[in-house]
This record gives C-alpha cells, structure tokens and sequence, in this order.
C-alpha cells in the first residue's frame, strides 16, 4: 500500500489484454477482414516462435489477441517477425 496526497492506494493486478487460441491465423485474419473488423496490430510473430498472433479491439476499446500456430510452409499475408536476438 502506498499514500497519495492522503488518499490510501493499493497496487491491484489488471490484465492488458485477454488473448484466444485459434485454429488458423490465416483463417481468423481473413474471417476478420471479411467482417470489416479493424485490426489494431498484425499478424506479428514474436521471438522465434512458430505462433502468429493479430491483435484487435472489442466495442469497449479492449484488446483481443488471436493467436495460432503457422503451420509448416504456411505463408501469412503481411506477417511481421519481431526476434529480439536480430
């Protein structure tokens, strides 16, 4: 707990986003795009992780991640690879 110009805080756990697995990110992105739905970030693939994930915004303004696994040879449209180690 701290004091802030009297008032007692408290620092309390949140979640930045909540995310769900999908079976396709090529699928989900096009499902997406097909319903004009906004993507907010993606598809992006962190690390040197064989997962993809596209990042959009509920009516409420959180995030969602979908993210899915890339298949062996599977090319996603406009995939972007962030490796930390690059």
């Amino acid at each position: 707990d701290l004091t802030v110009t009297g008032v007692q805080t408290c620092a309390l756990p949140i979640y930045t986003h909540v995310a769900l697995n999908v079976g396709s990110v090529s699928k989900a992105l096009y499902a997406l795009r097909k319903q004009n739905i906004a993507i907010s970030q993606g598809p992006v693939s962190f690390g040197r992780s064989d997962a993809a994930s596209i990042f959009i915004r509920d009516p409420d303004r959180n995030v969602i991640e979908l993210r899915g696994n890339i298949a062996p040879g599977e090319q996603i449209e406009g995939l972007e690879r962030y490796d930390p180690d690059a």
